[in-house]
Order: C-alpha cells, then structure tokens, then sequence
C-alpha cells in the first residue's frame, strides 16, 4: 500500500500577491494568437462556496473566494473583484458607489468569464449581474458537451453531467498530455476525484473517454445525513478509529470509510477496464475542500493519491483558451 503523494499544486496566489505559474508556460501561449492573451476570469460556484481567478494568458493574476450563502447581491461580488481594476486600469469606482460621490461604472476591457455552476439556479442571475456591473460582456456559463480539449463526454446525455465534474476532466487530461509530452512517457487512464458537498469519482481513460462515474454524499453529508434521519444519533462528534467501540466513532469511522471504499472500488474497476497489470499504471488525482477530512487515511488505499488544487479552475481556463 502506498502513502498520499502530493503534486505541485496549481493553486493562484492570494489576492494580487505575486503571480505564479499555471500548468502552461509563458512560451506554450506566446505561440497561440493575440487572442488567446485575453484575460480570464474563472468562477467555479460549488454548493457550499464560489471560487474564482483571473488568468492572464500567462500565469494566475489573483484569485479570491466566498461562501455562496453570501451572494445574496451583485454588490456582494463587485466589492470581491474590485481589486481586479488594478490589472487592467488606473482607477477604478464601484458602481455601487453612493451618489453623493463622483463615480465611474468600473469597466475591465477584454475580460472573458468562465463560470461553471452546480449551485442553485437563484445565484446565477447574480453572478451575471456583478460581472455586468464591472463591464464584463464576454461570459460563458459551462454547459458540458460531447467533446471538448480532447475529452469525450460519456454520459447518454453530456448535458447531464455537471459541469465541475467535467471541467475537472479536462484539466486531468490536460495535465496528463503536457506531462506525457514532456517526459515522453505513456499516457494513463486516471481516476479524478472531487471531494466536496458530494464526492465524485469519475474514470477518465487513457485517450480522453470519460467512462463514467460515481456520486455519493460526502463524509460530512454522510454524517449530517443520519443525524437528520435518526432520533438520537449525533452528527458532528466522533473520531476514526480501526474497530469503533462508541456511537460517536463508529458514524465518524463510516462516512470516511464509506467514501473510501468507493474510491478503492472504481479503482479496481478501471484497472480492470483498462487490461492494464499495475497498479501504478491507473493514476489518482484529488481535489476539492473536502478532502482534507479523507488525506490522512489515504495510506489505507492500494494506490496513491496526488492532490491538485482548483481543479475545476483550471479546467476552465483550459477550455478558455482550448488547450
């Protein structure tokens, strides 16, 4: 059995902090047209949190992120990305400034929104409203399709599938091929996983199919689960332990077990549908805030896990600029 191992995450840096590297390098985009330098704002929505960041064309510029609970306004979201104008003009006004004071609509030129949403369908016009509201016109709300970057869809229907699950396809698959590229190594099926509300764990082949995948509630969902359909069993106390001799343990101890069970189970499957012999031939890729509630039980799997930071991010500025 192996231990968790880590990847180099992806993760931008914190507000208007210096700029790191996203998984392409300036010289892969100087190659691509003019077009392709256009700035990007990617807005992953979860249930629980929206995530976003600006993309450059080279590298993360700035990123941020919010509890969905609080986007109950456009303003809620201006005020979140007005630390964007610095990127692109000299001064910037809110738009919702008061009227007592001198004011400017904010306008970022050239700013083209990613948005893949899997929250309820009351934040959206919200969204859209802010992004207006700070002059941007370009926005694409993710709907998942048959084939796109290299990945075909294999859901009946792709529009089915959520568009998180797929843009974090798309980034593994596209972080695959660079890698393989690269190294010249032999290109892997991948099992990707996102660990947040729910846990999904998709099988992503090697030459891009998406296979299919599983949905199950989350270890925290799991827990909060029993405890709303039950009369005296708690939902947040509790700690994992091999053989649980308590209550509280023994639902700690399942959810986690659950979810890792599952992932153990489609790994197998893969294994299988892939006719490969090794193990470390079908890799496992991680992301999601939930995550760190299963990272220190991950030596229990057979495989390794490698943890990638916003996935869903990068998939969408993947798709962005259709590498």
């Amino acid at each position: 059995m192996t231990n968790m191992t880590q990847e180099s995450p992806t993760k931008p840096p914190r507000r208007r902090r210096k700029k790191v590297d996203f998984l392409m390098r300036k010289s892969s985009v100087d190659e691509k047209s003019s077009s392709h330098l256009q700035h990007v704002l990617a807005i992953d929505v979860g249930n629980t949190r929206l995530k976003w960041a600006l993309h450059d064309g080279a590298g993360w510029a700035a990123q941020g992120a919010c509890s969905t609970s609080d986007i109950i306004a456009p303003s809620t979201l201006v005020a979140e990305w007005a630390e964007l104008a610095p990127h692109f003009v000299s001064h910037f006004v809110s738009h919702f400034a008061p009227r007592s004071s001198p004011s400017l609509p904010p306008h970022l030129p050239s700013v083209r929104a990613m948005i893949s949403t899997v929250a309820d369908k009351s934040i959206t016009p919200v969204i859209m409203s802010a992004l207006h509201a700070i002059g941007c016109e370009s926005i694409e709300l993710v709907v998942p399709k048959a084939l796109q970057c290299g990945v075909r869809n294999g859901y009946s229907d792709p529009t089915q599938l959520g568009s998180d699950r797929w843009m974090a396809l798309i980034a593994a698959f596209g972080s695959m091929k660079r890698e393989t590229t690269l190294s010249g190594a032999h290109v892997y099926p991948q099992l990707v996983v996102m660990a947040g509300t729910a846990l999904t764990i998709d099988a992503l082949a090697a030459d891009g199919e998406f296979l299919g995948g599983v949905i199950v509630p989350g270890a925290t969902l799991m827990r909060a689960a029993l405890k709303q359909g039950t009369a005296r069993l708690p939902a947040n106390r509790g700690d994992h332990e091999l053989f649980p001799t308590n209550t509280d343990n023994a639902i700690a101890t399942g959810a986690i077990e659950a979810c890792l069970g599952a992932m153990q189970r489609m790994h197998g499957a893969l294994i299988r549908r892939s006719g490969v012999d090794r193990l470390s031939e079908v890799r496992c890729i991680a992301s999601g805030g939930g995550l760190a509630v299963l990272a220190q039980h991950w030596a229990t799997l057979s495989f390794a896990v490698a943890v990638r930071d916003n996935l869903v991010l990068d998939g969408l500025i993947r798709l962005a600029y259709e590498i």
